[in-house]
This record gives structure tokens, sequence and C-alpha cells, in this order.
């Protein structure tokens, strides 16, 4: 056999026996070592037997979980790392990722870095109880006529130790459901402003309750009156605005929805009483 077709022949082998184990190796890649991570509590009487302690990467993907045995530490909590070969399924942490903990459902405010085989320490504490308190309620307008919509606020304090991952705040109109909104990440001593909640003013004038809540017992309420020209009053100018369109209907032009104080389609005696009776009235928290 002459030298080139030597040469050959050991090409063609080499494509047709190593070429392809060498690409199945290629894809098939060791999966990474899990990092494990143990400690300490940060104060005296912080860990329990049987608490709950949760590793999660930035993807929000549960990586570790541990019982703790013994009170007062913890590990090792072995957190996995995603494994390169199953691109459509995230098992967890990559290196440099920081973990984030949690004990008994509580974010810990310390993190550490996950590094594919390592053991870290990293001490952790409960954090003293969360109080979330409702602070004040405002609203885009304090003066609002009949059928305006406005916005309301609610800010929040969370006069604890412990820090709050998420919380709803529930909104009210004499007890009647409106929305609701999310808070995000509290700290100790820190105070929030939620998002905006719109009210669509419907139904009567006069003194109504909005109240804002967290949970069942945490609430705060303001009253805030409601009229028919924005003063923050009802007095006979409320009361003639809707005399001048006494015997009106919708379709005649002249019908104001805004005067229809039970919304039946025109506007008669039963409309000027109703604002008639309001006449001066408080409206205090």
């Amino acid at each position: 056999m002459g030298t080139a077709r030597k040469l050959h022949f050991i090409i063609l082998f080499f494509f047709i026996f190593f070429l392809p184990t060498l690409s199945l190796e290629a894809a098939n890649l060791p999966p990474p070592l899990p990092c494990d991570f143990f400690g300490f509590e940060e104060r005296t009487g912080d860990f329990h037997a049987g608490d709950i302690i949760t590793a999660q990467d930035p993807d929000g993907i549960i990586c570790g979980r541990y019982t703790v045995e013994t009170a007062g530490r913890y590990g090792f909590l072995t957190c996995m790392g995603d494994d390169p070969n199953t691109t459509e399924v995230d098992e967890g942490a990559i290196d440099e990722d920081p973990i984030t903990f949690y004990v008994n459902g509580v974010k810990q405010q310390r993190q550490a870095i996950w590094k594919s085989g390592e053991a870290i320490q990293l001490d952790l504490g409960i954090p003293a109880t969360t109080d979330l308190g409702i602070t004040s309620i405002s609203f885009s307008n304090s003066t609002p006529r009949r059928l305006d919509t406005i916005e309301m606020f609610a800010d929040v304090t969370n006069s604890g130790g412990g820090f709050v991952d998420t919380f709803t705040v529930n909104w009210r109109v004499d007890e009647v459901d409106i929305g609701s909104t999310q808070v995000s990440e509290l700290g100790p001593g820190e105070t929030a402003t939620t998002e905006p909640v719109s009210w669509e003013i419907t139904g009567e004038i006069g003194c109504r309750q909005v109240e804002a809540r967290i949970g069942e017992d945490n609430t705060r309420s303001k009253n805030i009156l409601v009229d028919l020209n924005g003063t923050g009053r009802i007095d006979i100018v409320d009361i003639m605005l809707v005399v001048v369109k006494w015997n009106t209907h919708e379709g005649d032009g002249k019908y104001v929805p805004l005067y229809d104080m039970d919304n039946d389609g025109d506007i008669d005696i039963v409309d000027i009483m109703k604002v008639a009776r309001l006449w001066h009235v408080e409206c205090s928290d």
C-alpha cells in the first residue's frame, strides 16, 4: 500500500470511528458539582431544629433546601448547579450566581456566590418579626366630584427588624372591594408608597370611607367628602346645581348624569332631596 493510500486510510478511519465519539463527548459535558453552604446563627436562638432554609438562584430556581437538625447551626445545604446538557430545563445555579437564602420563608439580607464544587460558610439569622403598618392614605384629588376618577395611595412602614419580600395592599370604599396593589422588598425601618389604585366615584355624594388593608386585621381608613362642584363641601350651590336641571331626562339635551343622584335617567325631586339632606355634612377621619 502506497504512502498516499495509507494516509487516506488513516484519515478515513479517524472520521468514521473517532470523530463521532469526540462530538458525543462534547455534547455530553459533565454536570457541575453542587455548591455546599454551611454556617451558624448570627444571634443566639436564631435557628431551631425543624427550621427550613432554602437557597434560590437569580432565576428564582430553588437550588437547595435544608432542615435544621441542631439548634444554632445548619449545613450542609447542597445547592445544585445547572446542567449544561439540558438546555430546556434549569436545574440550578451557575458559577458566580448570587444565591439568596430564606429561613422559614423570610428573606435573608446576606447572599453568597455560587461556585461549583466548593463548600462556603455563610452565617444566617432569622430577622426580628416584621411589623407592617399603613401610616397614611392620600388621594390625587382631595376634593372630588361625583363621577370623577381619582387615584389613591398608601404609605406603608416596616417598623420591625425583619425584611419583607412582597405583600399586597387591598382597597375598599364603603366596604366594597375596588382593587389591590403589591409592594416589594421593604426593609427594616423603611417606608414605601404603593402604586396608585383608581376609584371611579359612583353612587351618592357625601362622606365616603376609603380603607387600605394588609391581611385581615392590619387596616387604615380615611374619609373623603364627595360633592357636585369640587369645593370639598356640600352647600346651597350643590343643591341649586340639581334644581336647575329639574325635570330633565336622558335624551333631551339638558340632562346631566352628574346630577342624577339615583341614576334612574331623570332628575326630579328625589335627586334634589338627596343633596339637600347632606347640606353642611361633616366628614372627618
